[in-house]
Order: C-alpha cells, then structure tokens, then sequence
C-alpha cells in the first residue's frame, strides 16, 4: 500500500492555548519582584543569625560562647577589609619595563 501525502505547503495555526512561547515579564515588576526577594532574605538571614546566637548561648558554656563570638569577630574583620576601600587608596604599583630598569 502506498503511504498518505502529507500536505506541507499550508502550515497549521496554532492556537493560544498550545502556543507556549515565554511573553515577556515588565522591567518594573521583575524589579520589584527582585527587591522584594533580596529584601525577604536579608531580613531572613538576620533572624538566622538572632535565633542561632540564642540557641548558641543557651548551649554553650560562657568561655566557650565568648571563643565563638571572638571567631565571628575575626572572621567578619576579614570580611570587611575590602568593603573599607583600602585597596583604592593605596596607589597601583608601577609598570616595570626595560627603560625604567635601565636594562636596555
């Protein structure tokens, strides 16, 4: 038996319901719905932080507590150099070549 002819020169509409293609979301809703996210999370993240040093110094013994607060002292020292702008303060080392070595 021969196989049916498959009409190829007129294309099928799709409807609405089956086209699934992505419509674009408005800058100022993904804005704020980004804002509202990152906002959720740091005040998440602060309650963390509050609940975990609750249950720290109910746990803990007082020298024990007082080794941990000064481990988050150091680490969050460490954490805030580059935010102080020391790096753009000091001035970039210079470049080095064969005319300011005198090596020519």
């Amino acid at each position: 038996m021969s196989e049916p002819a498959i009409d190829t020169a007129a294309p099928v509409p799709i409807s609405d319901e089956l086209n699934f293609q992505k419509r674009e979301v408005p800058l100022a809703t993904r804005v704020v719905r980004g804002g509202t996210f990152v906002a959720l999370t740091a005040y998440g993240l602060t309650l963390f932080g509050f609940v975990s040093n609750l249950f720290l110094t109910r746990w803990l013994d007082p020298a024990d507590f007082g080794i941990v607060a000064l481990g988050v002292l150091f680490f969050l020292l460490i954490k805030i150099r580059p935010k102080l702008g020391v790096l753009t303060a000091m001035p970039p080392r210079p470049t080095t070549n064969t005319q300011t070595t005198g090596t020519n």
